[in-house]
């Protein structure tokens, strides 16, 4: 998976390819016991990408990143 098609899942789009990050994530979800079985993960993320908080969240992410370089770039 690549950088645009996650942006793509993250900005609504439909298909398989969300189909299986709401899969993957869904598990991940189960497995570390935020929730308890395979449904309700999936359910938790295809909501959470709906609402936007997981754009959200990535957009802050990479301002972090982006912040954090340049400041590292600038003190070499």
């Amino acid at each position: 998976m690549n950088v645009a098609t996650l942006r793509a899942v993250f900005a609504g789009q439909t298909g398989p390819v969300r189909d299986i990050v709401s899969l993957n994530a869904g598990c991940a979800l189960m497995l570390s016991g935020v929730v308890s079985d395979i449904s309700e993960g999936i359910a938790t993320v295809r909501a959470t990408l709906d609402s936007g908080a997981a754009q959200k969240l990535l957009d802050a992410v990479i301002a972090v990143s982006t912040r954090e370089a340049q400041r590292m770039e600038a003190s070499s």
